[in-house]
């Protein structure tokens, strides 16, 4: 079976990871990471192709698809303005999911996730677009993760959660099931929310409250 040919976005740390990841997967065949270095010639092995406004002038003879490799453990705002933009643009991303995890059949995959080893999805969880799910995060059954949100490594979120776009939740950070976070809120590390939180809130601590600058 042939593999599908696959330019990966970004040259971080995060990009690697990605890479790392689709060689686990085995399906897909990379022949491009996008940078915006332009003295950068290869990354993990791979041609840099140049930045992202390539892209459309290999698409005139070559089908590909696209992989995220944008983190956002301070923001995610870069990452959802690239996905977007590409979106408009026509491409697509594949969904790069470590083998070492555990989905419910009954979860729903949006578009240009990425999920690494350990994770966990519970029935009837909802995970939309460009959303990372790092090590061994767990989300709860009929939970909602929106938008271009990171849930960081052992992060983990209860049943019947919504998780509002661009949310960011620390390593550790926990929220208890029934829980309703608004857009852009971030969780600290090792935090634990116990009421929901408005949008654009950090909040910090056991339990935990909104830190004001």
């Amino acid at each position: 079976m042939s593999q599908e040919k696959i330019i990966v976005i970004g040259d971080g740390n995060q990009a690697e990871v990605v890479i790392d990841i689709i060689h686990s997967q085995n399906n897909y065949k990379i022949i491009g990471v996008t940078s915006q270095d332009n003295t950068l010639d290869k990354f993990c092995g791979y041609p840099v192709i140049g930045d992202d406004a390539q892209l459309l002038e290999i698409k005139k003879n070559t089908a590909f698809k696209l992989a995220m490799g944008i983190g956002g453990y301070r923001s995610n705002s870069k990452r959802k303005e690239v996905f977007d933009k590409l979106k408009k643009q026509g491409f697509d991303f594949i969904n790069v999911i470590h083998p070492f995890t555990s989905i419910s059949k009954t979860a729903s995959l949006g578009e240009g996730i990425t999920i690494y080893a350990g994770t966990v999805i519970n029935t009837h969880a909802k995970i939309e677009d460009n959303v990372i799910l790092a090590l061994n995060s767990s989300i709860g059954h009929h939970t909602l993760i929106k938008g271009h949100s990171l849930i960081s490594a052992s992060a983990s979120i209860g049943a019947n959660v919504v998780i509002g776009e661009e949310s960011l939740i620390a390593m550790g950070g926990r929220i208890i099931s029934g829980i309703q976070l608004g857009r852009n809120v971030t969780v600290g590390a090792g935090a634990v929310v116990v009421k929901s939180i408005g949008a654009n809130q950090k909040v910090f601590g056991i339990p935990a409250k909104e830190k004001h600058e």
